[in-house]
């Protein structure tokens, strides 16, 4: 059976805050030996929640989502205002920066005002491509579709786009 989007994205919601991420800011360690180490330690501490039945529960349906965004400053408010409530319900969770803001936003009036809730990309006005890498790192010979794109952003960037960069430096597009 395969899959839609919207239930791998559940799914992966789900496995990401149903339990306690403990030890995350080992994460990206450059210790090969801590890493793996704490990664272990995480998964028996998973585990062991698995099979103590440990389910974790929100007041508000969860959501994934980008969090390269732009916001209001009245969304801004709103998401502070329940600041108390963000820091309990998401610590300890894996990845709680895709997660926490878009179930907010979902569970808000804010909600209608989403710019494009079918393109992600588009949504968030970067030009993002997800089909050449992780995100696929924009070179000079993108110029022209960076150019002609409808975003505001392109993403992502890094020491071999310096060609790229300047000449769009040079034609006074950054």
């Amino acid at each position: 059976m395969t899959r839609t989007r919207s239930q791998r994205e559940s799914k992966e919601v789900t496995y990401k805050t149903g339990y306690y991420w403990i030890l995350s800011n080992y994460f990206r360690t450059t210790n090969i030996v801590v890493q793996k180490l704490m990664n272990l330690i995480r998964n028996i501490f998973v585990g062991l929640q698995k099979i103590f039945g440990v389910k974790r529960k929100y007041k508000i349906e969860l959501r994934k989502g980008s969090h390269w965004c732009i916001i209001t400053d009245d969304f801004c408010k709103y998401l502070l205002k329940d600041k108390a409530y963000v820091l309990k319900a998401f610590r300890f969770t894996l990845c709680a920066d895709e997660i926490w803001m878009p179930s907010i936003l979902n569970n808000s009036p804010f909600m209608k005002n989403v710019f494009d809730l079918t393109n992600p990309g588009r949504s968030c006005m970067r030009e993002i491509d997800w089909n050449r890498g992780n995100p696929y790192v924009w070179q000079l010979e993108d110029y022209d579709q960076l150019v002609h794109s409808d975003r505001l952003f392109a993403r992502k960037m890094n020491s071999s786009s310096l060609p790229l960069i300047h000449k769009l430096k040079e034609n006074h597009i950054v």
